[in-house]
């Protein structure tokens, strides 16, 4: 019998002061690591997390396409004057649909994280390091 896998980590976790906390996959499993934003990259990510289309943004995101034996959920949870989560299931960055059925800012947001966070050799080998699935 086969038991599914949950691997439940961080991706990307920032601080009011541009520290960023994450964890990477590597080999021996999930490493702690974390980095300083600079001044520029905070206030881009500050700049969408505080704009109306992500305040207006649904709470849930369903997914595009079912994966037989597969599910990643992608939460979004932020702080500002109150806290507002959103969940992404089976998110698909790539996939066809993808700009109808995800607000631009949210996927902005995503690709923006995706670029500023490191990734390890293990990582880029098996295509790891993304949110959502390719």
């Amino acid at each position: 019998m086969i038991w599914p896998v949950f691997v439940p980590h961080m991706f990307f976790r920032l601080r009011r002061d541009g520290l960023v906390v994450y964890y990477k996959q590597t080999k021996g499993g999930g490493v702690r690591r974390s980095l300083q934003l600079t001044s520029e990259d905070l206030a881009r990510i500050v700049a969408i997390l505080n704009s109306k289309e992500l305040n207006d943004a649904r709470h849930e995101y369903p997914k595009l396409t079912s994966m037989r034996d597969a599910v990643l959920r992608t939460c979004v949870n932020y702080r500002n004057q109150d806290e507002k989560k959103i969940l992404l299931v089976n998110y698909q960055p790539s996939h066809p649909q993808a700009a109808e059925h995800y607000p631009e800012v949210l996927r902005q947001l995503l690709a923006t994280i995706s670029t500023l966070r490191p990734k390890s050799n293990y990582e880029r080998k098996y295509g790891l390091g993304e949110p959502g699935i390719p």
